[in-house]
């Protein structure tokens, strides 16, 4: 997709993105019903905000011409220096594409501006969550050289 361009969200770009992310959000929704709870109209979108205001976050976005069609939100992270090799790293907090654009590699272009940047910072590493169910997620992860290093169990207490 010669046509795609990967840049910085901005607050007007808010709206756009909170659409993508409700959209991607129904597949956690449906798969994990008592983790995630049913987002309301404009939900996240307070979240986004905060993430483009941020000095400690970046949104980038996908466009194709003026349609805004994917989105990665970026925290910038730390560990204890003395316990981590890698004490500054990047978090994907979130990721969509839109469902007619997805397998086009559009997530990819979207992660690998996202690892650009913390190079560019001097960051040399990127953790992301993945859940069990979406394969096609952990598939492309894998593929771009991501390696499973722990997991996380949760054991619902009622």
């Amino acid at each position: 997709m010669s046509n795609i361009e990967i840049k910085i969200a901005t607050l007007d770009d808010v709206d756009d993105i909170t659409q993508i992310n409700q959209m991607t959000s129904k597949l956690h929704e449906t798969k994990l019903p008592n983790y995630f709870k049913q987002l309301k109209q404009d939900s996240g979108k307070s979240f986004l905000e905060n993430a483009i205001k941020s000095e400690w976050s970046e949104v980038f976005i996908a466009k194709n011409k003026h349609e805004t069609i994917g989105y990665l939100v970026l925290f910038l992270q730390d560990h204890p220096k003395e316990s981590f090799v890698y004490d500054e790293f990047g978090y994907i907090g979130s990721l969509g594409v839109k469902e007619e654009y997805q397998r086009q590699g559009i997530a990819t272009l979207l992660i690998q501006k996202a690892e650009e940047y913390l190079i560019n910072r001097g960051i040399y590493a990127m953790d992301l969550d993945v859940f069990m169910f979406n394969n096609k997620a952990f598939n492309l992860y894998q593929k771009l050289g991501y390696e499973e290093i722990k997991r996380n169990l949760r054991k619902i207490l009622k």
